[in-house]
């Protein structure tokens, strides 16, 4: 529960424990075996069976804290209707607030399945199916914000995907992206996530400027992964970071912007022009 970052409450019960004498078997080892389980699921990750597309952004603990970051950079800037596109598990949905319409779409099965029981019963937010880089209708219009977070490097067709998001939002929206910066990083690692391409903050601005976007804040993001990315997967030409190493990045998040190396990712603020 703790890796899945559920919410924990307590219910008061009655209760009558038992003396050794009456059977009562728990003992100090089980305090040890408690003490080792944190210990080894600290370092594991690997205690779920749940899809790639459910654990590329799920990253149950490794990645927590640059979540965190995400979401508070965003914030200044999100309306009343709120629209996560590509939720995967939902990881940065449940820490954004849940104002007077909040959307959460994907188009995977299983990912819209793990999103509607996460959210069954809540009046807030509604699930829907979306996959942006397609032809299908978009589902709603007049939405104030939209996020999108780790996903315009993968699709086939960027263009398209900025302007059926340009049409979702009202005149003055804010559309917030995150992708990965600097083409020269490109490698090994970026393939395995399934990623198509990087970006240069040129490059990035002109297609949002030719999606009709004003571009208000792009700044670089956890600046601390930029040495690792490069030396596992630039220089070693590894496939992956070690699950070691992201809970070292994933400390450092809130200390990405102090450091003095460039960002392994951009964060952007876009208004859609009226």
């Amino acid at each position: 529960m703790a890796k899945r970052g559920l919410s924990v409450y307590e219910v008061p019960i009655s209760y009558h424990g038992r003396h050794y004498s009456e059977g009562k078997k728990i003992g100090w080892k089980d305090g040890v075996s408690a003490i080792w389980t944190i210990a080894k699921y600290w370092f594991l990750d690997d205690y779920t069976k749940e899809s790639d597309a459910l654990q590329e952004k799920y990253s149950p603990d490794s990645l927590r804290r640059y979540y965190q970051d995400i979401v508070r950079r965003s914030l200044p800037f999100l309306g009343n209707r709120i629209m996560e596109v590509d939720a995967r598990s939902g990881l940065i949905s449940r820490l954004l607030p849940q104002r007077e319409n909040f959307y959460v779409t994907d188009h995977r099965p299983e990912c819209l399945d793990f999103l509607k029981n996460l959210y069954d019963g809540n009046a807030v937010v509604d699930v829907l199916s979306f996959d942006p880089d397609s032809e299908e209708p978009v589902p709603h219009r007049d939405v104030e914000s939209i996020l999108y977070i780790h996903s315009l490097q993968k699709v086939a067709h960027e263009a398209r995907v900025l302007g059926r998001l340009h049409d979702m939002l009202r005149p003055g929206g804010k559309l917030v992206l995150v992708v990965p910066r600097c083409t020269t990083l490109f490698c090994n690692i970026d393939k395995e996530l399934g990623y198509r391409r990087r970006y240069t903050r040129k490059h990035l601005v002109k297609l949002l400027q030719e999606a009709g976007f004003n571009v208000s804040v792009c700044k670089s993001l956890q600046s601390a992964a930029f040495f690792s990315w490069y030396v596992n997967g630039v220089l070693l030409g590894r496939k992956k970071i070690g699950k070691v190493q992201l809970k070292i990045l994933n400390a450092l998040s809130p200390l990405s912007g102090w450091l003095p190396l460039p960002g392994a990712n951009l964060f952007v603020v876009a208004e859609k022009q009226c």
